[in-house]
């Protein structure tokens, strides 16, 4: 592990040194890996709208005047489930199933891990202190278990930590570590699911909103990650209850890690290895009780990214609705990817992304799955750290296309909003939407199909661009609904993922013709957890023979952020002018050949 991870790390410093030497030497952020395929770069896969899915562009692009766009893999779920489809809670599929998809020939297989039901007649619990405290909170409406459901998933050593964001109210801890019913676990119990809150009992509480208590606590957490340092990352939004009308903000939006051996050995005392606020011009908070129902959510962390080695971290602000010009710093924006590192004591933020990427809205933002009728349209959603490139690779579930940008431009303190703007750029073009992702250790690309209720594998050639035609891994419309979370099992070596079947847990949020929205308390939904061993993948001899072509360096941020020449390599290089300007020549040939073919 320690070898791979200085290869890995090898890698990484002459992929950043090049491409930042091009972000600073180019005054429009031209982009190597970005020129070819040039026939990806220029599609953009507009589909109809959920009434017309049928009609949404294949390989055929009959349907626009656009390039064409990859074909459909995986048939769509837009049907609801019937009585015949449907799972039964009362025969749970057995830990470790292999399932294969029941949709066709394109289907794959994966390991079933667990499946856990929430029914009225047994619902998600947790690992109380004492039968009387848990009492005490179902009379406080602190824990309500109808209410409970997860999110974010990563694997450590044979363990599962998730998220249970507090979406409605009455959810008593947002990071546990799941216990599945009739497990080895300590702590587990032979005849019910159990979370336990981690780091402790304490770290989650709900907040009073004074500045001593929300450094000390777990307000909403929707997406948390596990690292090869064994170290548990997790971004607090600060909020409760945020989709229901009494949602509010309370504390600050913040960044921790937890050293997950010493917090196992000390789960009372132990402290954040990293904790980090937020500051306004990164991420918005109106104070504590901001309602978020009323002026719309400023902010909503949803996915991050961790680079180990040097510690920065990458998050996705979804922000659905426009938010008010309130005169707080972005308040223009409806969204944005953010890079920081505690450290360092820098936060970068890009913003107002919408016009290129939320607006593939409305067509992109309106789907079904399983009948249910889905609109949706953040600006970013799942976000994944590509150990390959260094590009940092995030989607919007409201987009058929999925986007890039290098790393540098969010570690840089010195470019504009408008600079990292400029340096995204759409790396690949899919058939159906996608909520959470992730990029595995060898580079491959996993993400869901959220209509295809399908979990996808794109691998890359030995130049390292990703193949738009996935491995559609597995596909089944009655176990697959909503993958909202994927990683990698740090010491499993596999992909996990779960889906938690969204749709049935906020009905009310998404209507659909002849699927039953019951009172909350008399819904019946599941989450499941997946795996897949990672295989394959871009070769590290073949990335490693042509990283060592490139050109050695690491720009010093912090020289940067203080206003020095933090650059560190030869500012006008006879090398790297005629490398830029080689780089523009060829994306101007390539633009003028697409035109050529566009007209015949």
């Amino acid at each position: 592990e320690r070898v791979r991870e200085r290869v890995r790390e090898r890698v990484r410093e002459r992929v950043r040194s090049l491409f930042f030497r091009l972000e600073k030497k180019s005054s429009s952020v031209m982009r190597f890996h970005l020129l070819p395929p040039l026939a990806l770069i220029a599609c953009v896969c507009l589909s109809a709208p959920a009434s017309a899915q049928e009609d949404a562009p294949t390989s055929t692009g009959t349907t626009m005047d656009a390039p064409a766009c990859p074909a459909r893999p995986a048939p769509f779920c837009t049907e609801p489930l019937t009585e015949e489809t449907t799972p039964d809670p009362a025969n749970p599929i057995a830990p470790g199933t292999l399932v294969q998809g029941t949709n066709g020939p394109n289907a794959g297989e994966m390991t079933l891990e667990h499946e856990a039901w929430s029914t009225p007649e047994s619902r998600f619990d947790y690992t109380w202190p004492s039968p009387e405290e848990r009492e005490a909170a179902i009379a406080n409406g602190t824990f309500v278990d109808y209410n409970i459901n997860i999110a974010g998933i990563k694997g450590y050593n044979g363990r599962w930590f998730m998220t249970t964001p507090r979406w409605k109210g009455g959810v008593p801890a947002t990071v546990v570590e799941y216990l599945p019913k009739g497990s080895d676990v300590e702590g587990a119990s032979p005849d019910k699911d159990l979370f336990k809150p981690w780091p402790s009992w304490h770290w989650n509480r709900y907040s009073d909103g004074t500045p001593e208590d929300c450094n000390s606590t777990i307000q909403y957490t929707h997406a948390a990650l596990v690292d090869i340092k064994g170290r548990l990352w997790v971004i607090d939004n600060g909020a409760a209850d945020l989709f229901v009308d009494t949602g509010r903000y309370v504390c600050p939006p913040k960044v921790m890690a937890f050293d997950i051996a010493e917090c196992d050995a000390n789960p009372d005392t132990c402290e954040p290895v990293v904790h980090y606020v937020l500051p306004q011009e990164c991420a918005r908070f109106g104070g504590t009780n901001t309602p978020v129902t009323g002026g719309g959510p400023i902010q909503f962390l949803n996915d991050l990214a961790v680079d180990p080695v040097t510690d920065w971290i990458y998050i996705t602000d979804a922000n659905f609705p426009t938010p008010p010009n309130d005169g707080l710093p972005g308040s223009e924006y409806t969204g944005g990817v953010i890079g920081l590192n505690v450290e360092l004591g820098i936060c970068n933020r890009v913003s107002s992304m919408e016009t290129d990427i939320v607006q593939e809205a409305p067509t992109g933002s309106q789907f079904i799955v399983n009948g249910a009728n889905i609109a949706l349209s953040q600006s970013a959603d799942g976000i994944a750290l590509d150990p390959i490139s260094d590009d940092v690779v995030f989607t919007s579930i409201g987009a058929y296309s999925t986007w890039t940008m290098p790393a540098a431009a969010l570690r840089d303190p010195t470019l504009t909003n408008d600079e990292r703007a400029a340096a995204i750029s759409r790396v690949m073009v899919k058939d159906d939407q996608t909520d959470g992702f992730t990029v595995d250790p060898q580079g491959n690309l996993w993400m869901g199909g959220m209509q295809s209720s399908s979990v996808r594998k794109y691998v890359r050639d030995e130049w390292g661009y990703f193949d738009p035609n996935p491995e559609i891994v597995f596909s089944d419309c009655s176990l697959g609904v909503w993958f909202d979370s994927f990683g990698d099992d740090i010491g499993g070596n596999k992909i996990v993922s779960a889906s938690n079947e969204i749709t049935l847990f906020f009905c009310e949020l998404f209507p659909g013709a002849g699927i039953p929205c019951p009172p909350a308390p008399d819904r019946t939904f599941a989450f499941r957890i997946f795996s897949a061993p990672i295989t394959g993948g871009t070769s590290m001899d073949t990335i490693m023979a042509k990283a060592d072509t490139w050109t050695e360096g690491w720009p010093d941020y912090a020289a940067l952020a203080a206003g020095e020449d933090g650059i560190g390599l030869a500012s006008d290089t006879t090398s790297g002018s005629s490398t830029h300007t080689s780089f523009k020549i060829l994306a101007f040939t390539g633009m003028l050949a697409l035109i050529f073919m566009h007209l015949h």
